[in-house]
């Protein structure tokens, strides 16, 4: 299929970013909305406000989407320490705008590719998560996994009414945009001023990062294949916390990784390995960005912010 004209909420979030560099790298017209205004100015896209929290009738999304050929829904509030948000924020944006989107969508015979999370799951440590895989609303991902998954319930009842649904379930996201006090960014800020990225044990703890650019990928590929369905998309393979403080220091050339003393009885646990074979199979999902590629990619990108 070839695209034209696709809608992207939240883009200029961390994932929301990376999917323009991938609609502008296909020469595809993107209607961009954000809660914040923006002054980027690019020939391929339409930028538009909208705060995910404020409900938008049917007519006023055919305004912030013109004769678009399918959505993006990558926007939502996710858990920030820099953003003091209520669970009603939290429900107002991340479920209700996906009942408003739905119903346009569902009207308008769109496609909508919505991007939800992992937290949905209720065993966030077993191995080799599968799409069918036990959900929870008090797993890892606390409230704001509860929104992923109520959000999900609402479109695919929307689904069962006709509406043309993918969603993507990812493992932890990682790129350009990262809220400050993640992992990633953490571990990068330490290693840029010196300092020693300090480790408690068990330091084999791991977990499936998947780069934003990689997600980008996964959104395009379901529009042009016309793929519809729920599908986990993930890394590689999971990396421990050692191997990502490393290659911080690694990538920054400053800065030292230290473990300390700790409980060494608790065995290592691993976060997020989904399984991918459906998304493989569906619409040739394949991660191109490594870790050490990854945190290369964020690390240059912070240095030219």
């Amino acid at each position: 299929m070839v695209l034209k004209n696709v809608g992207l909420t939240g883009a200029s979030g961390m994932v929301g970013r990376h999917v323009q560099e991938t609609l502008k790298s296909k020469n595809i017209f993107c209607a961009a909305t954000s809660r914040r205004p923006s002054d980027s100015i690019q020939e391929n896209i339409m930028w538009s406000v909208w705060d995910l929290a404020e409900w938008k009738s049917p007519r006023e999304l055919d305004i912030l989407f013109p004769k678009v050929e399918a959505i993006l829904h990558v926007g939502a509030i996710v858990p920030n320490a820099s953003v003091n948000a209520s669970e009603e924020d939290f429900f107002n944006a991340n479920v209700r705008s996906c009942l408003s989107l739905g119903q346009w969508a569902l009207e308008r015979k769109i496609h909508l590719v919505f991007l939800s999370g992992s937290t949905v799951y209720a065993e966030s440590e077993k191995k080799g998560i599968r799409e069918s895989d036990k959900k929870s609303c008090g797993g890892f991902g606390g409230f704001y996994g509860v929104t992923k998954l109520l959000a999900e319930k609402i479109l695919k009842f929307l689904e069962g009414e006709g509406l043309k649904l993918t969603i993507l379930r990812p493992s932890s996201i990682y790129g350009y945009g990262l809220p400050a006090g993640k992992m990633v960014s953490t571990f990068l800020d330490k290693a840029s001023e010196g300092q020693c990225i300090e480790l408690t044990p068990p330091v084999d703890d791991k977990i499936n990062l998947i780069h934003a650019y990689d997600v980008a990928q996964a959104l395009l590929q379901v529009l042009e294949k016309k793929v519809y369905g729920v599908f986990n998309i993930a890394g590689t393979f999971p990396s421990s916390v050692f191997e990502i403080a490393q290659t911080c220091v690694d990538v920054v050339r400053k800065g030292e990784v230290k473990v300390l003393h700790g409980d060494p009885s608790r065995s290592p646990t691993v976060r997020f390995d989904l399984c991918c074979d459906a998304a493989r199979d569906a619409f040739e999902f394949s991660p191109k960005i490594n870790l050490s590629q990854g945190i290369k990619k964020v690390w240059m990108e912070m240095l030219h912010c």
